[in-house]
């Protein structure tokens, strides 16, 4: 069959008509080219493949996989090209071509491969095309296997053209016999036709009286005259035969007719021959079309690189067939398979078998198979991991009469699986000795960490107890120096219990340090600052009796509940109020008052000295800095007092104070249960 391309206008009438003529557009696709959708996809490894006719105005897509399109106007699809170019067209990445990625339905495509279908008059009917979301390389194997399909799909239109030419003239048939048309002739013992039937004119061109009194073998095409010649000869000895040959009609061309001859006797009592003639070319050449497509499917099974076999469509699943690649695969003789059960080479085979029987019921309900992968093993006993894939082939009715299995060697994957596994193994076992590295060096970090911690904490403390035992160190001065004035007892146990009450305030302190340097919160509960707030200034005032300044303490507000701990908050205010008592001038005053703010307990510190300047403001909580080097500062007081401050949950400023001087406010958040006790 000639499907040689024909070059005309993408709109051609005869194009156009050849459309028609077969049928396509109202053809309905079977799965026999669905078949040859599923093979593409499988053969090329693509996701769309798809089965086109364009007709003047659209590209119809008759079947496909991987795609639910329809009706593709023209101009907007890719298929088209194929048709205008009356070619092959391929494109290796179609979103690189503009006057093609600007398609509306070009989008998501990146490779594209498509092929004409031909009627067997050369006209392009429509498309076989494949495409993938990836760009990929498409090799002059690759074309000549698309091109193969293509043909094979023609072959179908033909047969299928061929089919319905079959119904029709089976139908005129049916109408001859009842006429009947059907050609009877009567041969006599010389081998002349003495009868034909009305029904020789459609049938040979001949009238009946043309053919009258005329051998009948000079109507027999020369490749079948012996033959015929024979079986006219064993009729006439009495035999019934049957058979068909090629006859010369009229017109010089040939047709096949089927014929059945019986002896007879002629009326002048000769012996003589009456044949029963029906013309059955168009059978004929269908089935030698249907043995050409059968022929191409074989070649495929056969040059699959894929091993492929094709088993018994019941239960059994008994090998009928398989190709080179099968064999070569699992080392037996292509005669060693055929009727061995698949299941038989399959690892674990009674598992496999049950498996097996699940996968019948699902060909037999949906055609196919999701692809799985499972063992198979080769004639010395070696386990070949594979991909299999089936589906159920049925014939026109929809009987089903085999099933194909492809599989697919999968060691190559296996092992690229293995040692992507490895990879990642050592490279997580990297990380966890890197990130234990890491750790131990944190781990040293920290450790460095809290010995410098110690040295300030070590300074801490010596700040911290340095009040109450410039206390003790003052209460024991005053006492010796008014030993010998009258009443001096008095003094003196005055002098014993500061001293005891600052070195209880030692210990305190030393504790609350040690809790804060093991990261330990000292115990806290609600108090009234209004009573804590006191205190803190009598402390101060025992410490600077010599200094003419005076405190004055002002309480705004009553009650003023804050979750504490009174010796921390001592420590807070004794080193704010002993800094402003030290930045004053003799006859100085410094002023504490308490009051409230919203949520929050407010102390300000404000004194009339020198203040403080601005650069140095933003650095007074830092650790170790201070601007009285000189007066033996050590610069931990106020950063001590930070640090309990925000532990509370509160703040700490120090601003210009509204005469001069400096302020300090202390914010903290109140304690609103009133139902504890203080």
């Amino acid at each position: 069959m000639s499907t040689e391309a024909v070059s005309l206008p993408r709109d051609d009438p005869k194009r156009l008509a050849a459309i028609d003529h077969y049928g396509v557009i109202d053809l309905e696709y079977g799965p026999r080219f669905e078949r040859v959708l599923r093979i593409a996809a499988r053969v090329f490894d693509v996701s769309v493949a798809v089965l086109t006719v364009v007709t003047e105005r659209d590209t119809i897509i008759k079947a496909a996989i991987g795609s639910d399109a329809q009706n593709v106007p023209r101009g907007e699809g890719v298929c088209e090209t194929v048709i205008e170019r009356d070619e092959f067209v391929h494109h290796q990445d179609v979103q690189r071509i503009p006057e093609l990625s600007r398609r509306k339905y070009s989008e998501g495509i990146g490779f594209y491969a498509g092929m004409p279908i031909r009627s067997p008059s050369g006209y392009a009917l429509g498309t076989l095309c494949i495409a993938n979301g990836t760009p990929r390389s498409f090799d002059e194997r690759d074309f000549e296997t698309l091109r193969d399909l293509a043909e094979t799909v023609t072959d179908l239109l033909a047969h299928h053209r061929a089919e319905r030419d079959r119904d029709e003239t089976l139908e005129r048939l049916r109408i001859v016999s009842q006429a009947p048309n059907i050609l009877i002739v009567e041969v006599d013992d010389q081998g002349f036709i003495q009868h034909a039937s009305p029904s020789v004119i459609p049938m040979t061109g001949y009238t009946p009286t043309q053919l009258e009194g005329r051998f009948f073998l000079d109507f027999v095409h020369e490749r079948g005259r012996a033959r015929l010649a024979e079986d006219y000869a064993t009729a006439i000895r009495g035999e019934y035969v049957e058979g068909e040959a090629d006859f010369v009609i009229h017109d010089g061309s040939v047709r096949t007719l089927a014929w059945s001859t019986c002896p007879a006797t002629a009326p002048n009592g000769k012996p003589c021959t009456v044949s029963v003639m029906r013309d059955v070319s168009e059978r004929v050449r269908v089935q030698q079309e249907i043995a050409i497509a059968q022929e191409r499917y074989q070649q495929l099974f056969e040059t699959s690189c894929d091993p492929m076999a094709l088993a018994r469509a019941d239960r059994t699943g008994e090998i009928l067939e398989a190709n080179g690649a099968f064999s070569e695969l699992f080392g037996y003789a292509r005669d060693e398979l055929v009727g061995k059960p698949l299941a038989q080479i399959r690892a674990n085979s009674e598992l496999a078998r049950e498996e097996m029987l699940q996968k019948y019921d699902e060909l037999m309900t949906r055609g196919y198979t999701d692809e799985y992968e499972r063992d198979f093993l080769t004639r010395d006993g070696e386990s070949i991991p594979v991909s299999v894939c089936a589906w159920m082939l049925r014939d026109p009715n929809g009987h089903a009469i085999s099933i194909l299995t492809r599989l697919r060697d999968i060691r190559a994957e296996r092992e690229r699986d293995r040692l992507q596994s490895q990879l990642q193994e050592e490279l997580e076992e990297r990380v966890r000795a890197r990130t234990h590295e890491l750790e131990e060096t944190l781990n040293r970090l920290k450790t460095a960490e809290r010995l410098a911690s110690v040295g300030t904490l070590a300074s801490g403390v010596a700040h911290q107890i340095n009040n109450p035992i410039g206390a003790i160190l003052a209460a024991s001065e005053f006492a010796l120096m008014c030993e010998s004035e009258e009443g001096f007892k008095e003094t003196w146990r005055r002098a014993l219990m500061d001293a005891v009450e600052q070195s209880k305030r030692c210990g305190r302190i030393v504790r609350s340090m040690l809790q804060y340097s093991r990261g330990t919160r000292t115990e806290r509960w609600p108090e009234d600052l209004s009573l804590v707030v006191p205190r803190a200034i009598r402390i101060v005032e025992s410490q600077t009796r010599h200094e003419s300044v005076g405190v004055q303490f002002r309480c705004a507000a009553s009650n003023l509940l804050v979750m504490m701990n009174p010796i921390e908050m001592e420590q807070v205010l004794v080193n704010v109020i002993e800094n402003a008592v030290e930045a004053v001038w003799q006859n100085g005053e410094v002023s504490v008052r308490v009051s409230a703010e919203g949520d929050d307990a407010l102390i300000e510190v404000v004194d009339d000295g020198e203040g403080i300047p601005e650069q140095a403001r933003r650095r007074v909580f830092d650790p170790f800095y201070t601007t009285r080097q000189e007066q033996g500062g050590t610069g931990l007081g106020l950063s001590v007092a930070d640090g309990i401050v925000r532990d509370l949950g509160g703040d700490i400023q120090m601003r210009e104070g509204p005469l001069g001087g400096t302020r300090v406010t202390i914010a903290l958040p109140l304690h609103r249960d009133t139902s504890q006790p203080s």
